[in-house]
This record gives structure tokens, C-alpha cells and sequence, in this order.
């Protein structure tokens, strides 16, 4: 038996990220050890920086470029050309703007924004102003990887994905070991990016002809989309402000290499939350495609389906952050900055984990044409979640920035689901309240006892730590499997049988 083109690309975008944050690591250590707690905050500050500044401009472009290639790649393969083409136009100009704007604006972010303590600001500038390469390609690239998708093609990026990570880790190991310093890091960092942009590129251009790649502005293009993108823009510079600004508070009233703790912990918590990013990604394509022709059953299905999946399996991988988080930051920095970390870390967990529970619902609401809902939330958003992010960071540090994301979350499981379950999914909203409070319950249930029971009496030891949380998620699991709904329980029933038919196939 094939397996589906949905499930396929939900396997590629977990693994392969998964291998990238894992490889990531590595480099971390390296960089810590060897530079110090301040080059490793301006390296994490410029990760900051790009975030912010692509994603703010990506301006719903490329969401709709996957809606459109899913949808028309094959019926109307002209139309799709001109839309790369005319994307391309747009983000590579805007590639260059903010290279120039950053390369430009370092001294002062140096001067009058960043704190930093060992390194002068002329070093500092410096590293900036290399690192502002990876603004100039990295709008060019998600187009590229966005084509990929559109085409469920998910392991093409992600294959990119792990083996420029693990040339930027091993060339960054081998530049420390051989005693180079802060600026050859950064320029290899740098080049590396610039090599896996080139790399997608070439992918890009073998899959939808060269002619695609070259920039061109289409009116008619344009026009077709200008709605749905607009909704989607709005929504990218919305979703910039509220799930960047912790990080840019931290950035301005804590030192640099507080900056770098937070937005490395932040990052992993990205990193993992890539798993339920993934599904949604694979999801969008598969939505968008059953919506256009009308087969509402099956996209339901499809969707209680990867709900159920979404909401379980990522309570199993943030409860392996929570539990993991002293031994891996104790390796990675020192014991005193881990025991900092462990808080903001377990309340980011929560928070991520409750982002994790409305993506698939809220790609569902992008796949049938609905942006506009999540569009106005995030406006609603900003009056909350600003003032009190300034507040907490101000206040508490670290603990007040990840309490802050964890308030995000709140608003919109208040303003969001109830909107998207009646509009576009036609369900209950306490249906959906219902199923996340059950998942929630078991995680508290099982891993909160093992916590207490376990982990704390032994003193975080990694033994203690790694007995706890197999034992809790043991009973998560049986747990997740007698809650789970029908139609995931018989895809789970049923799939060694159908791995056996494959197998025997595949054999013959």
C-alpha cells in the first residue's frame, strides 16, 4: 500500500527537524564554551532580528503561494509561474532593502539596544553587520521552501534543511577547535546560509523550470490574490509583533547574554513545536485541495485526526523538554544557568503546547479561505499582550517573558477557537474545549506526579529525570490511546497490517 502524500510529508517535517534541532546543539556548546555567554547573545540576538524582520515582511505571500500551488499546479501550470516569478520580485527586493537597513543600523543597535559586557562595540558591530546577510536570503528561501510544500514535496526541504545544519555545525566546530574567533564563526555562519539558499534555489528551479526563477512583476497575479494576501499580511506582521515581542523586551531591559539564554530556550521550544508546525504545513495542501472539491467528510476526518495526533503527541515532546531542560542546559551552559532556566522553560512548555493545540484548526480556517478571523484576533492581541509583556519582563526577567507567551495563548483560545469552530469547522466549541482539557489532565496527572515523586526528592538527576518521564509517559500513552477518537484508533489498529502489505508488495 502507497502511503498518503499527507502522512508522507507529516514523517519528512518531523524527522527533519527534529535532526536539525538536535544538530543544533552541538554548535551551541561550541559557541558558548569557546566565544562566551556575550558573542553567543549577539549571534542569538541577530536569530531575533531576522525573525522579526522576515517575519513581519513575509506579508502573507507565502501561504498563499502554498494555497496556490497545491490548488493549481497542475491545471493551470502558466498561472503558477507567473505567481513564483512575481513573489520572487517581491522578496528578493525586499531581501536586499533590510540587508542594507541592518548592515546600516548596527551601531546604533549596538549603542542603544543590545547590553553587552565583555566585548567591545566595535567587535560587536562587526558581527552584526556579517550576520545581516542571512536577512538578504532568508525571505528568498522560505518562497523556495514554500514551493515545496505547495507541491508536497517535503522532503526536499527538509533534506536541505539537515545537511546545511550539519555543515554550518561541523564548520563552525572545526573553526573553534582550530582557534578561530568570534568573526570567523559568524562569517561561516554567513556563507553557510548563503550555500543552502543556493541550494534550494537550483532544487527549485529542476522542479518548476528556470524561466520560474526569474523576477517579474504580474498585475494579473496580483489582482487574483490581492484579498486572500492581504488577510494573510496583516496576519504576518500581526503574528510577528505578538510572538516576537518577549524576545525584543528581553533584547532592550536584560544583558546580552540573558538575551542569548532566552532566545536559545525560545528557539527549542520553536524547534520542537516544528513537529506540530509540520503537520500543518503538510495539512495545508491536503485541506485546501479536499475544500476545493467540496468532499467536507473527508477533510473533517483528516482533520479530527491530526487534531488528535497534534494535541497527544506534542504533550509527549514538550513534557521531554520540561524533563529534560537541567540536564541539557546544565551540558550546554553551566548548572546555575540551567536551574534559571527551568521555570521559563516549563511555562514555555505550557505555552507552546496550547500554540500546538489551535494550528490545526487554524490551518483549516486558512485552507477554506477564512485568514480574516486570525487576522482580527491578533489585532485584538496586540492591546493585551504588549503592555503585559513589558510589564512581566520588567518585573520577573526571563519567568514574566515566557509568562507573557502563555497569556497570548489564553486570548486566543478565548477569541479564536470559539470563531473558527463555528465558521469554519461547524463543530461544538466546548467539543473542543473538551478534548484539549482531557489532554491536558493526563499530562498533569501523570507527569506532575512524576515530577514531584520522582525527579525533585532524587535532585534533578538525569537518572531520576529520565526514569520519571518514561514511567509518566508510559501511562500517557495508554491513557492517550483509550481517548483518542475513532478514526485515528483504527489508523493506529490497523497500520502493522498495512506496513505488512507494503513490506509484501514492496517484496514481490
Amino acid at each position: 500500500m502507497v502511503m498518503s502524500p499527507l502522512f508522507k510529508n507529516v514523517i519528512y517535517q518531523v524527522t527533519g527537524q527534529g535532526i536539525v534541532l538536535l544538530l543544533g546543539f552541538i554548535g551551541v556548546k561550541f559557541i558558548f564554551s569557546r566565544l562566551g555567554p556575550d558573542a553567543f547573545g549577539i549571534i542569538y540576538f541577530n536569530l531575533v532580528l531576522t525573525g522579526v524582520l522576515t517575519t513581519a515582511l513575509e506579508l502573507g505571500v507565502l501561504a498563499t503561494t502554498v494555497r496556490e500551488v497545491s490548488s493549481h499546479h497542475r491545471s493551470e501550470p502558466l498561472y503558477v509561474e507567473q505567481l513564483i516569478r512575481t513573489a520572487s520580485l517581491f522578496y528578493w527586493g525586499l531581501g536586499v532593502v533590510l540587508f542594507v537597513a541592518v548592515f546600516l543600523a548596527a551601531p546604533l543597535l549596538v549603542d542603544r539596544w543590545i547590553n553587552i559586557k565583555s566585548i567591545d562595540h566595535a567587535t560587536a558591530t562587526t558581527m552584526l553587520r556579517y550576520l545581516s546577510v542571512t536577512t538578504l536570503i532568508m525571505l528568498p528561501r522560505a518562497l523556495c521552501s514554500s514551493l515545496f510544500q505547495g507541491r508536497q514535496r517535503m522532503e526536499l526541504n527538509n533534506s536541505i534543511d539537515v545537511a546545511s545544519s550539519a555543515v554550518q555545525q561541523a564548520g563552525t566546530i572545526a573553526i573553534l577547535a582550530g582557534g578561530g574567533g568570534a568573526f570567523a564563526v559568524v562569517q561561516w555562519i554567513a556563507a553557510s546560509a548563503v550555500l543552502s539558499t543556493l541550494t534550494y534555489t537550483v532544487i527549485a528551479g529542476r522542479l518548476f523550470g528556470w524561466r520560474a526563477l526569474i523576477p517579474t512583476y504580474f498585475d494579473a497575479v496580483v489582482k487574483r490574490n490581492v484579498r486572500f494576501t492581504s488577510h494573510m499580511g496583516a496576519l504576518s506582521v500581526l503574528n510577528m509583533t505578538l510572538s516576537q515581542i518577549d524576545k525584543v523586551v528581553v533584547s532592550k531591559l536584560q544583558t546580552i547574554a540573558n538575551v542569548g539564554y532566552y532566545s536559545f530556550t525560545a528557539t527549542v521550544m520553536v524547534r520542537i513545536s516544528f513537529a506540530a508546525t509540520a503537520i500543518s504545513q503538510a495539512a495545508l495542501p491536503s485541506f485546501a485541495s479536499l475544500h476545493r472539491q467540496g468532499e467536507t467528510d473527508r477533510l473533517l476526518v483528516q482533520y479530527r485526526k491530526l487534531q488528535d495526533l497534534m494535541a497527544y503527541g506534542m504533550g509527549l515532546v514538550f513534557a521531554a523538554a520540561a524533563f529534560g531542560a537541567v540536564p541539557l542546559y546544565s551540558y550546554l551552559f553551566t548548572r546555575q544557568v540551567a536551574f534559571e532556566l527551568l521555570l521559563p522553560t516549563a511555562i514555555l512548555c505550557l505555552g507552546f503546547f496550547m500554540n500546538s493545540s489551535m494550528i490545526v484548526p487554524y490551518t483549516f480556517s486558512v485552507a477554506v479561505g477564512r485568514p480574516d478571523i486570525a487576522s482580527r484576533a491578533s489585532v485584538l492581541a496586540l492591546f493585551i499582550v504588549i503592555p503585559t509583556t513589558i510589564t512581566l519582563v520588567y518585573l520577573f526577567g526571563l519567568t514574566g517573558a515566557a509568562t507573557s507567551w502563555v497569556v497570548y495563548q489564553v486570548f486566543l483560545y478565548v477569541y479564536l477557537v470559539p470563531r473558527i469552530c463555528r465558521r469554519c469547522m461547524h463543530i461544538p466549541t466546548g467539543s473542543w474545549f473538551l478534548h484539549i482539557l482531557k489532554v491536558l489532565v493526563l499530562a498533569a496527572a501523570t507527569y506532575c506526579s512524576a515530577w514531584m515523586g520522582i525527579a525533585v526528592p532524587h535532585s534533578y538527576s538525569v537518572f531520576a529525570l529520565a526514569i520519571a518521564y518514561v514511567l509518566a509517559s508510559l501511562v500517557f500513552v495508554v491513557g492517550a490511546y483509550l481517548l483518542i477518537g475513532r478514526d485515528l484508533r483504527e489508523t493506529i489498529s490497523t497500520l502493522p497490517y498495512r506496513l505488512r502489505v507494503r513490506g509484501a508488495a514492496g517484496v514481490h
